[in-house]
């Protein structure tokens, strides 16, 4: 949900329902994502990145792990300005 100023915040009855299935992911996916072999520089990178992203979020005060729509549009829009 992305909201602009002066949207109004939604309100319980506008929520999706969410299951144990729409947060957490398969055995099978779970294992190949952590059996991807990646290069050392490009998990340097990954790390990295998620420390700018978790670091942008601590400064501006929203929640890195999981964000929100809005605070991945924030941040993108925040990388191309700069």
């Amino acid at each position: 949900t992305i909201l602009a100023p002066g949207d109004p915040l939604p309100t319980e009855a506008d929520q999706p329902t969410y299951t144990e299935r729409d947060i957490r992911v398969s055995e099978r996916t779970a294992e190949r994502l952590k059996n991807q072999s990646k290069p050392t520089n490009t998990r340097r990178t990954y790390r990295n990145q998620r420390d700018l992203f978790e670091a942008w979020c601590t400064r501006e005060g929203r929640v890195a792990k999981p964000c929100t729509t809005a605070t991945y549009v924030e941040y993108v829009a925040e990388l191309i300005e700069s």
